[in-house]
């Protein structure tokens, strides 16, 4: 492993008494996945120069928590094998953003917000080639990614 950050998990209530600067990992569930989202929040965090650079690293790592989730859920590894993720675990995690959605537990904007931030994590993840041989994502399928048509649509105005 190239990098390492050192940041620990905590709990929901005792994230609340912490710094407004820290930023909890936990949601995360699968190991490979968590330690590439710190290298990740690592290399976005610099690039972003305003004061709400931390609430939206936070956001990003809720969204990629709830794909962490649809593996754990939907996969009898529970997704802690890389390599055997594939599209069929996009489709679930769209799916299951679809339900989340017709059940009120998020709204409309979240689940688009949700799934163009999970896009581009995984996007992101190839370009710092994370899943380079030897890498903490060695061999995540191509297909592992969400395309345009699994975009859900922008929600009406209203």
């Amino acid at each position: 492993m190239p990098f390492s950050l050192r940041v620990r998990a905590r709990s929901r209530r005792s994230a609340a008494r912490t710094s407004p600067w820290r930023v909890s990992f936990a949601p995360v569930l699968q190991e490979p996945l968590r330690e590439a989202m710190k290298i990740w929040v690592y290399d976005d965090l610099p690039r972003r120069r305003n004061k709400n650079a931390v609430q939206h690293a936070r956001a990003i790592i809720a969204a990629v928590g709830m794909l962490s989730e649809s593996l754990r859920v939907q996969r009898p590894d529970h997704g802690t094998v890389p390599t055997a993720w594939g599209r069929s675990d996009i489709v679930a995690f769209t799916n299951r953003m679809g339900y989340y959605t017709s059940t009120g537990r998020i709204s409309p904007a979240r689940r688009l917000a949700f799934t163009r931030f999970v896009r581009r994590v995984l996007l992101r993840f190839r370009a710092l080639d994370l899943t380079a041989p030897g890498q903490l994502l060695e061999a995540m399928p191509a297909d592992f990614a969400i395309s345009p048509e699994d975009m859900p649509d922008e929600p009406e105005a209203g």
